[in-house]
């Protein structure tokens, strides 16, 4: 197997290279990369349904569709992140096999970790890493996020949501309690020095055999799948499950419902029960439902913060 490590933390570009990898090499390949703080999520999943959308925007932090399945999951610079890439069909989306490698590392640093749940692997009974996998003609991508120090306040944080207010036909991420590996190991090393164990490890017991730097021109392809696709509201919001968005909201005064019909990530209906209110309903219909669009169309009926609020 050939192994490649990604030489920035750039989340568009390292979501983008999973895919990219997948679709255009033939060599099995492990992926390694850390993101900066942001929130990858399923698929299928609904953008804002996930995620602490006041909190996300107020420390910036990106939302990420990927091409796999399964529910959404916080990145940072303490997280460790893997896709092995391969057309061996021997262990087509077989979590137990794709783990086999992480979990058997763990255990050569005396520690106990196990699979639960299909794809979760567990230490001490908390989730310390998700996995999720991709089936792309002949080739299929079975990616996973390593929690080794990562900020679980923020995590925690990011990954708040309001389900209560979403009517939708998808299914929510399951939370689980999580926990980091750094706290259960014996001696104290850094991230660095675990990702390295890792490598040597892998390479030890012949899991990969050889390495390389991405090309310019598979940099320069990826780059644009980032930008044209990952950074894309069409793709991060667009590609959202159609769903209905209700809440109510005190504002000068006055109680204030709001129905608001999702198509494709725009706001396709938008009903109130007032008629002070009929203004807000055309002035955010066709709009896509996301931040900055919602807050350049509502900006002179609410604050930044009550559109995050009221809207969302």
């Amino acid at each position: 197997m050939l192994l490649i490590e990604s030489k920035t933390t750039n989340p568009y570009f390292n979501i983008a290279t999973e895919e990219y990898l997948l679709k255009n090499r033939e060599e099995n390949i492990l992926f390694l990369y850390k993101n900066a703080p942001s929130v990858i999520i399923g698929k299928h999943q609904i953008h804002h349904l996930e995620v602490n959308i006041p909190h996300i925007v107020e420390k910036n932090i990106p939302v990420i569709r990927r091409i796999s399945g399964g529910g959404s999951v916080y990145h940072d610079e303490q997280n460790l992140n893997y896709s092995i890439i391969t057309s061996e069909n021997k262990a087509w989306v077989n979590f137990d096999e794709f783990t086999k490698p992480f979990i058997h590392f763990l255990k050569s640093l005396d520690l106990h970790p196990e699979l639960r749940s299909k794809s979760d692997v567990r230490l001490a009974g908390k989730k310390i890493s998700g996995n999720a996998s991709h089936i792309f003609k002949s080739r299929v991508m079975h990616h996973g996020s390593i929690l080794f120090a990562t900020a679980l306040d923020e995590l925690t944080s990011c990954l708040k949501n309001r389900p209560t207010c979403y009517k939708k036909k998808v299914v929510n991420s399951r939370r689980s309690i999580v926990t980091n590996i750094k706290t259960h190991l014996n001696s104290a090393i850094s991230f660095s020095d675990f990702t390295q164990k890792f490598i040597e490890y892998l390479y030890e017991f012949g899991s990969i055999n050889s390495s390389e730097e991405l090309s310019d021109e598979a940099t320069c392809a990826i780059q644009n799948l980032a930008l044209e696709k990952y950074s894309s509201v069409e793709w991060n919001v667009g590609y959202n499950a159609n769903y209905t968005f209700t809440n109510s909201f005190l504002h000068n005064g006055k109680i204030v419902n709001i129905t608001l019909e999702i198509k494709k990530g725009v706001c396709e209906t938008a009903k109130t029960n007032h008629t002070l209110c009929k203004d807000i309903e055309r002035v955010i219909q066709n709009v896509p439902h996301e931040t900055f669009s919602f807050t350049k169309a509502l900006s002179p009926y609410f604050s930044s913060r009550e559109i995050l609020s009221f809207f969302f």
